[in-house]
């Protein structure tokens, strides 16, 4: 089985099947391709082998192909492309995933400690 992930605005009320491999997907709105070089620009081009461009506006991740150390960075691009774009990411099996936002950067801030006890009260 091939893994891939899809970002795109895809046409959920079309018909869906992917069992017997990638075929154009409807979109309602698609991805520039420019809008995609700009995001590969700041996000790094290593994974490009990697990405393809569907005529109808979507972005194929085909991640599993990728070398295991670019795996993460395959899926994290899906996942940044879409949260910019406001799409969707689908993945082979059909199942439908929301953006998930990156962890902010930067030093965390300091933990506000409890105040009072765990303890029970006495009677």
């Amino acid at each position: 089985m091939l893994h891939w992930l899809i970002v795109g605005n895809i046409d959920m009320t079309a018909p869906l099947d992917l069992a017997g491999g990638l075929r154009e997907l409807r979109v309602s709105r698609p991805i520039a391709r420019d809008r995609v070089e700009q995001a590969l620009d700041e996000f790094g081009r290593d994974i490009c082998p990697y990405l393809s461009y569907g005529a109808a506006g979507y972005v194929v991740c085909r991640w599993a192909e990728a070398p295991l150390r670019l795996w993460d960075r395959v899926r994290a691009f899906a996942h940044l492309l879409a949260l910019r774009e406001g799409a969707i990411v689908l993945d082979e099996r059909s199942e439908v995933a929301r953006p998930i936002p990156p962890l902010p950067s930067g030093p965390r801030p300091p933990r506000k400690r409890p105040t009072g006890t765990n303890r029970p009260r006495s009677a």
